[in-house]
């Protein structure tokens, strides 16, 4: 899902916003199953700088942590 969603980011940045949310980080992540699912289903090491869990995370901390909508 999350790939889609950047990749929606990617086609229509004008439209398309992405905050971070407060599961967005590496230990709630791992707590909730994401690092294991990446384990099963990609057959990589969750611990390893260079999986896709890891890199995912890196990017939630360059996600905005809040947005102003309609002056708000």
């Amino acid at each position: 899902m999350i790939c889609l969603l950047f990749a929606l980011k990617l086609k229509y940045h004008e439209h398309i916003f992405l905050l971070r949310g407060n599961h967005d980080d590496v230990k709630v992540n791992r707590l909730f199953g994401f690092a294991e699912e990446c384990f099963i289903r990609l057959n990589e090491n969750p611990h390893d700088k260079s999986s896709i869990y890891s890199k995912i995370n890196k990017v939630f901390e360059y996600l905005p942590l809040a947005a102003v909508v309609e002056n708000k």
